[in-house]
């Protein structure tokens, strides 16, 4: 049979999967809210292709920041709460970029089927280091992750304990971050052990569809459904 994975690599980063052993272990009760953002200084800066790369065309790339790395973050939120979008609204502007017909800052704010709400920041607008974190806020603490350069995950509890782990640092685009995502070996490991792989492109495209809301919501200045 043939099977295709789509290259979700925030669900595979160690933080991650940390912060989710810890919440489904049930020590913070659910969760409440959620704030994510992915941001740097944009594609040029590693593009073969720099200013003039195909993330800044319309007719090409379709899709800005919100494409490019809010559908990471929106994906690695579904797959973390193990919960769906059902409505979200979007801002989004081309505030910095030359010669840019898609966007390149993107706020969107968004309402799971469990009732959780939370918001999200996608940018090319960062003019130092990169953003990458994400919090979940829970009923008896709050998980932080890629929030603390030292810590990449940081627990804090309700009743004034606080946890920090070191589960290794997330991918990065400056010099000397490129490490392993895990794509590929979880994509190899499951064509040549015959399972299915971890995201389908059916999880694909349900972060995807969240995505196109945001694209909908920014236009029509509605939320979307």
């Amino acid at each position: 049979r043939r099977q295709i994975m789509v290259g979700q690599n925030q669900r595979l980063a160690a933080a991650h999967v940390r912060g989710k052993q810890i919440y489904q272990s049930g020590e913070l009760g659910k969760a409440l809210s959620f704030s994510t953002s992915f941001a740097h200084g944009g594609p040029e800066s590693w593009s073969m292709d720099g200013l003039d790369c195909f993330f800044f065309k319309k007719r090409q790339a379709v899709i800005g920041s919100l494409g490019d790395l809010g559908v990471h973050k929106i994906d690695l939120i579904r797959w973390f709460l193990e919960d769906e979008v059902v409505q979200a609204a979007a801002m989004t502007g081309t505030l910095e970029k030359e010669n840019c017909t898609v966007d390149d800052t993107a706020y969107g704010v968004f309402q799971m089927k469990s009732g959780i709400l939370g918001q999200m920041f996608a940018g090319w607008v960062l003019k130092a280091g990169e953003s990458n974190g994400t919090t979940i806020c829970c009923e008896k603490g709050v998980i932080k992750m890629y929030e603390n350069p030292k810590y990449s995950v940081t627990v804090q509890k309700a009743d004034g304990e606080n946890v920090f782990i070191q589960a290794g640092r997330i991918q990065t685009n400056e010099a000397g971050g490129q490490t392993s995502s895990g794509v590929i070996d979880a994509f190899v490991g499951a064509i040549a052990g015959g399972t299915r792989v971890p995201i389908t492109g059916e999880e694909g495209g349900r972060s995807v569809a969240a995505i196109l809301a945001c694209v909908d919501s920014a236009r029509t200045r509605k939320f979307i459904r």
